[in-house]
């Protein structure tokens, strides 16, 4: 239960470390799916995010943790490696170009 209340903290408090690496993106209120689903339907327009995707929420917010937990001689030393040929990868580089 420890646990789980550590991610739950962890995902709370991601806002406040990533507000200042990322764009605030808008959201749009959507007349055609709020008449299709009969509720008010808003986008989220994350792909004006510098990433052009939502990825850049969780990577920067991963990188940020790691420096914050003391690893960050070990990350400038060794880097990081990413698995993800998509929009993670993207995010990912684009922390180092920030």
């Amino acid at each position: 239960m420890n646990n789980v209340m550590n991610i739950h903290e962890s995902v709370l408090d991601a806002p406040q470390r990533i507000y200042t690496h990322l764009k605030k993106t808008p959201l749009e209120f959507s007349d055609q799916l709020s008449d299709i689903t009969n509720a008010r339907v808003f986008l989220k327009l994350e792909f004006e995010q510098i990433t052009h995707s939502f990825k850049a929420r969780g990577a920067f917010n991963k990188i940020i943790k790691l420096v914050e937990s003391g690893q960050e001689a070990r990350l400038k030393k060794t880097g990081l490696i990413i698995t993800s040929t998509g929009n993670a990868g993207i995010a990912y580089v684009s922390w180092v170009t920030i």
